[in-house]
């Protein structure tokens, strides 16, 4: 089931919340603070934004990466051709590698929006992935994270 619908109002909810209502609290309070409330009501909107819809009565609060893990990014060809980012942390530290894939042979689940700048206006321009499999010659990528620009991934049910 194609919900990436839902996944649009959900960036659009958390961009506004951040550069309209979190960037303008007052100096005085910290920045990490700042961030870690916005996060954890991100995950709120998360949930009734997009797990709500798609599970309904079964939603379980205790299960969200789980439920993450059901939803896969899907790479829409543009052109024939897919761009990503990916990485695996070495060391606490992340190298990220561009890739180009000409099918959607790629397997990767939903972890979170990304954006490079979270002390500015943000755009959550990116989506954050796990690869599970890739097929062919990049199988050296399964357990990476890639970054998908948003408008290039469906994101489907499983």
């Amino acid at each position: 089931m194609d919900v990436t619908t839902l996944f649009s109002n959900f960036r659009e909810c958390s961009k506004a919340m951040w550069n309209g209502h979190f960037l303008n609290i007052p100096e005085k309070f910290q920045y990490l603070d700042t961030l870690d409330d916005y996060i954890e009501l991100r995950e709120e909107i998360f949930i009734r934004l997009v797990l709500a819809p798609i599970h309904k009565e079964s939603l379980n609060r205790k299960m969200i990466s789980s439920y993450k893990k059901g939803i896969r990014l899907v790479p829409t060809l543009n052109q024939g051709k897919c761009v990503f980012l990916w990485a695996k942390a070495i060391d606490n530290a992340w190298k990220w590698n561009e890739m180009t894939t000409y099918n959607a042979n790629i397997d990767c689940y939903y972890l979170d929006l990304f954006d490079w700048d979270s002390e500015d206006n943000i755009q959550l321009e990116y989506v954050r992935g796990r690869i599970i499999e890739c097929k062919g010659s990049n199988s050296n990528i399964r357990g990476a994270d890639a970054l998908f620009k948003f408008e290039d991934v469906k994101f489907v049910v499983m």
